[in-house]
């Protein structure tokens, strides 16, 4: 037997992979982050340009020139059967491909009735917050809330975390733990 094949067995790999999820539990215990940000849209409004520039502002003001991983999810404050948002997405998906102007849509799996419509992470968040309202690259995938032709009765709550230091695997664990934990209807978990 080979050194590298008793380092890659299964007894000499797994010690190695739960001293590493030590490590990682020790790193979690000690992290820091920001003050998280909560900011409540109203889906009435997302038809207004200096609404959605204000709320990407805020979310900039929040931020400031950190460039940390931030991790965070979007919910209505009551559940919304997946059954109801997959024709308001289908529709706003066909519609802007009927205009010529296609715009790329989250995953959607016919997944249970959930509050919560997307959780993702960005080292960038106000420019991922404007993508998910609908003012980002058409080829980025993301929520494109303005474009929904209706959108069920209630504001939609967006939570945000900034980690304090640039810790990229806990900011993707704690990305993954909430997918687990919330059930968003949309999106994919472990981003991309």
């Amino acid at each position: 037997m080979h050194a590298a094949d008793a380092v890659l067995g299964w007894n000499g790999i797994l010690p190695k992979f739960a001293a590493f999820l030590a490590e990682t539990a020790v790193r979690a215990a000690r992290l820091q982050a920001a003050s998280p940000l909560t900011l409540a849209i109203d889906p009435g409004r997302l038809g207004e340009g200096a609404y959605r520039t204000a709320l990407v502002g805020d979310a900039r003001a929040w931020r400031g020139s950190r460039r940390t991983p931030t991790v965070y999810f979007l919910a209505y404050s009551s559940a919304v059967p997946s059954s109801l948002l997959d024709p308001i997405v289908d529709d706003a998906e066909g519609y802007l491909k009927s205009l010529g102007n296609p715009r790329a849509f989250p995953q959607r799996e016919g997944r249970a009735d959930s509050r919560c419509l997307y959780v993702g992470h960005s080292l960038a968040f106000d420019r991922r917050l404007r993508d998910h309202l609908g003012d980002g690259a058409a080829k980025t995938s993301s929520l494109n809330l303005r474009h929904w032709g209706l959108h069920p009765d209630g504001l939609i709550d967006v939570h945000a975390y900034d980690f304090a230091d640039d810790d990229r695997l806990l900011a993707r664990m704690f990305e993954e733990y909430l997918w687990d934990a919330l059930r968003p209807v949309l999106g994919r978990r472990g981003g991309r």
